[in-house]
């Protein structure tokens, strides 16, 4: 009959197993750097897309007429060639 497989405490806790390895396994701090910036990127692209999720809605009325005022005078100079 097979045995069950016990992990050891360093395997789950992330603990340091061989000399110079850090937390997590990572043994370089530029990569776990990495990771970190990542992680802190993503939040905050996430927070700047909650602060600004609806700005800027309200210059689409202006925006619209003043697309108007183009397309008119871009027609007039058409015609006038």
């Amino acid at each position: 009959m097979r045995e069950p497989h016990v992990a050891s405490s360093q395997s789950v806790s992330g603990g340091v197993g061989k000399e110079g390895e850090k937390m997590l396994g990572i043994p370089d701090f530029w990569i776990s750097s990495a990771y970190v910036l990542s992680i802190l990127s993503a939040v905050a692209c996430i927070v700047y897309g909650i602060i600004n999720w609806n700005k800027g809605g309200n210059d689409e009325v202006k925006q619209i007429q003043e697309e108007k005022k183009w397309e008119k005078a871009e027609e007039e100079v058409e015609a006038k060639l």
